[in-house]
């Protein structure tokens, strides 16, 4: 679907619930919904390559036009094909010889993820360098797709999921009503479990695993979503 037949869809179900907003504000909503989905599943996939001078082992994530790159899923030496270790931070060796070092007759090589939620410092860091020359690493990552704008702009979201734009578009307009809130709650909670249909999908189809793994989410809300009052229990008289 166009970012114009997405917009129509939650129109029509916020007119529904009498609730007008403008273009402006359903394409917020929909650009929310659809980072935010990209954030949760990982769904945006994009191979790149990176070129890393052999003297540094700090780079910045790689970015496709203006959207940026914020978890690796698979990350492989260009020319040995040999993929590289994910490891957390603290499990690499900072002071260790081989931090600096070059890499040994093995080919092992390590690299971690710096702040992948914030673009500003969003970089990774390779343990050992190569300081022959270059490193050149062939990289599948998730991205945060950029904003629709046009009205011909399609999602990157697969369409077989594009409801979930819906979805949250619509949460979002009837959350802007202060009335709403149960209502509103009811939509998220569709929005969540058709979210974990989405993750779930995705993760079976990479059975071997990916660096950056996404997890199921889970609607955690302790009052009830209906004004419905529960029907008492009848106690059987003992005489």
């Amino acid at each position: 679907m166009t970012l114009s037949e997405i917009r129509s869809v939650v129109k029509k179900l916020l007119f529904e619930d009498t609730i007008h907003r403008s273009d402006a504000f359903i394409n917020k909503a929909i650009n929310e919904g659809h980072q935010l989905i990209a954030l949760f599943a990982l769904f945006d996939e994009r191979r790149t390559t990176l070129n890393i001078p052999g003297s540094r082992n700090f780079v910045a994530q790689p970015t496709s036009t203006t959207a940026t790159c914020f978890a690796p899923l698979y990350v492989a030496n260009a020319e040995s094909g040999k993929r590289l270790n994910p490891v957390r931070p603290d499990q690499l060796e900072f002071y260790a010889t081989k931090w600096e070092g070059q890499i040994d007759s093995t080919g092992e090589q390590y690299y971690t993820n710096i702040n992948p939620y914030h673009h500003m410092f969003n970089a990774l860091i390779l343990c050992p360098i190569d300081d022959s020359g270059r490193t050149n690493l062939n990289i599948i990552g998730a991205y945060i797709p950029i904003d629709l704008s046009a009205d011909t702009d399609t999602p990157r979201l697969t369409e077989d999921f594009q409801d979930l734009l819906v979805i949250y578009a619509h949460f979002y307009g009837l959350i802007s009503e202060p009335s709403r809130t149960k209502a509103a709650l009811v939509i998220f909670k569709q929005f969540v479990e058709r979210l974990n249909e989405l993750i779930n999908t995705i993760k079976s189809r990479f059975p071997s695993g990916r660096d950056y793994e996404p997890f199921p989410l889970e609607f955690a809300y302790a009052g009830p979503l209906t004004n419905e009052k529960p029907i008492p229990e009848q106690k059987q008289n003992e005489n």
